[in-house]
């Protein structure tokens, strides 16, 4: 078999130290230079070893270093430690040691992504209807809901001082697509309680599979928890 670049190496059995993703093996010989008393290295170009086969490279004392760990990756995680070495064949089958994922910390992990989630859905705004167009209002922060409060709020003081709904200003607003389409201040405010709703409906669902992930006691019932459910239409990304 022809050894590849990007596989790890060994010197010596059994084995010591592996290199991934070096450009050269440093070689520790065993042997001291009799003047200095410094150890002595062999520097080889690992370029150089794709072109001999695993045998050829056995006879020099090196090996190349095949991951065989089997483990059930939704339960568990392997870790770091190398638990066995096996030669076959002048190749090194290595395991590593495997426990249990925590429940917990992947507990913390599913509720970055389930946050993720709601911060997307939030990012893709609200579909709407105006006329015989169809429109997209942007809720990607809280700076696009607080213009929308903002407008909501002047109109609402409007009303407060007298003015009826149908003589409100008309409102212009930027929309995802950087259509600028007119509405009369009915519409704005009605598209504004949508708005509300919209946002309302994302951050209570939030909650509920905020409590059903921490109620999971189980790697496996929190592996099988789904948080893509319950949350409002979305329009489909740009």
């Amino acid at each position: 078999m022809v050894l590849n670049t990007g596989d790890s190496y060994t010197w010596g059995m059994p084995v010591i130290s592996s290199f991934k993703n070096a450009r050269s093996l440093k070689i520790d010989t065993g042997d001291t230079d009799p003047k200095t008393g410094e150890r002595i290295y062999w520097q080889i170009n690992k370029n150089s070893l794709k072109f001999e086969s695993n045998e050829e490279l056995f006879a020099k004392g090196i090996c190349r270093i095949v991951d065989v760990t089997s483990y059930d990756s939704d339960t568990h995680k392997k870790t770091s430690n190398k638990e066995n070495d096996d030669l076959v064949d002048f190749v090194v089958n290595r395991t590593y040691v495997v426990v249990d994922k925590n429940v917990e910390r992947e507990k913390t992990n599913k509720l970055k992504k389930l946050k993720g989630y709601r911060d997307s859905l939030l990012t893709l705004g609200m579909e709407f209807s105006l006329g015989k167009n169809t429109y997209v209002i942007q809720t990607r922060d809280n700076k696009d809901i607080a213009n929308i409060t903002g407008k909501t709020t002047k109109l609402l003081k409007l009303m407060a001082t007298g003015t009826v709904l149908v003589d409100l200003p008309s409102v212009f607003w930027t929309m995802r697509d950087n259509s600028v389409p007119e509405m009369t201040g009915e519409e704005f405010l009605n598209l504004a309680d949508g708005v509300e709703s919209f946002v309302q409906d994302c951050h209570t669902n939030f909650l509920v599979h905020r409590l059903g992930i921490n109620g999971c006691e189980d790697i496996v019932s929190l592996n099988a928890y789904d948080f893509t459910l319950g949350w409002p239409n979305t329009p489909e990304p740009e």
